[in-house]
């Protein structure tokens, strides 16, 4: 409105729709004849009818028509999506933003972690890639601003959308298989096993890796170099409990890394020998000294005995069958022998 000295007065005489109604003045095309009003208009120009009191007597003099421009602009709506989502250590993470009802050009995008450490987070774009090493819920903000340049003829006002996205990450859980036993191979004292692989969960399953080792009755690799599932495999486990151990880490460059704290898991393999031992027996003579005694020791009766694990003791076990009288085995004075004792019961594997 223009500038007037006192007592000159200038005053809104009304808000109409078109120049011309303005300039008539009257009630045609008016929308209001004072201000505050509410108008509704997606783009439209209000015109507004000044009425000018120079000589300070009642009534207007001159008028003047002003303009009103309404230029109505959207705040842009922001969805983003994360991939993958719930997702594990060490994985790269997608952010994507999709982008409505704003101008569509010229946005301008700002990436940063709020939670649980805020932080900036390179990338200018509408699509930026995350990772975490810490397990938990990380909260990531975009803001993206509208420039509405050239938005309806006219350029403004700048529009601000705040938008988050919660991602979870997840750590490496390891399962190992149940303990299990296993037989010897026919006419050896140990087996090749075939080892059922312990697990990662899914999350992290392409992210890592796992190696073993054994401790017990068989060693096989160790804690500081273990080796892959094949390896183990391909290695004959002794008779006795053995105990497989799995660990997960990080393979790059052929080289294994486990993780720090350690994520492992154990099961057992008892290999056990079920194949009996081959007695052979060969006829000897015995003569029997002065006092009418004779020593006999299992090794002089062992005609070839053999076992898969190989023969550790030889027993002897009479029977009474063509021994009475004087002769009866309740009459026999045992004694051990060299390689063995004379033995009427409980001798194993006889």
């Amino acid at each position: 409105m223009p500038t007037v000295p006192t007592p000159q007065t200038i005053t809104v005489l009304g808000y109409y729709d078109s120049f011309n109604n303005a300039n008539n003045g009257g009630t045609t095309g008016l929308i209001s004849a004072t201000a505050p009003f509410d108008y509704i208009s997606s783009d439209a120009a209000i015109y507004v009818r000044i009425g000018h009191n120079v000589d300070g007597l009642p009534g207007d003099d001159c008028y003047y028509v002003g303009t009103i421009e309404l230029r109505v602009v959207n705040r842009p709506i922001v969805m983003l999506t994360a991939i993958e989502n719930p997702s594990c250590i060490n994985q790269e993470v997608q952010l994507i933003s999709t982008v409505v009802a704003g101008s569509g050009v010229g946005y301008t995008y700002s990436w940063e972690r709020v939670s649980p450490v805020a932080g900036p987070i390179t990338g200018a774009t509408g699509t930026v890639t995350v990772t975490e090493t810490t397990p938990g819920d990380y909260v990531y903000r975009l803001t993206v601003t509208d420039p509405n340049d050239d938005t309806n003829g006219a350029d403004g006002p700048v529009c601000t959308t705040v938008t988050d996205i919660t991602v979870t990450y997840t750590g490496p859980i390891i399962t190992c298989p149940a303990d299990f036993t296993a037989a010897t191979d026919a006419g050896s004292c140990s087996t090749f096993m075939n080892l059922i692989p312990a697990e990662i969960n899914a999350a992290c399953a392409d992210e890592f890796t796992i190696r073993y080792w054994v401790t017990g009755a068989t060693t096989i690799a160790s804690m500081a170099a273990p080796e892959t599932l094949s390896t183990v495999n391909a290695t004959a486990f002794n008779v006795g409990v053995d105990t497989v151990h799995a660990i997960v880490g990080t393979l790059s460059g052929g080289v294994f890394t486990p993780l720090a704290p350690e994520v492992s898991c154990t099961y057992t393999a008892n290999v056990i020998d079920r194949e009996p031992p081959i007695a052979k027996c060969k006829d000897i003579s015995v003569f029997l000294n002065s006092a009418g005694q004779a020593s006999v020791t299992a090794a002089m009766v062992n005609g070839g005995s053999t076992d898969n694990c190989g023969v550790t003791a030889a027993f002897i076990c009479p029977t009474i069958q063509g021994f009475t009288g004087i002769f009866a085995p309740g009459n026999w004075n045992f004694n051990p022998g060299i390689n063995g004792t004379l033995d009427t019961n409980n001798a194993p594997n006889s």
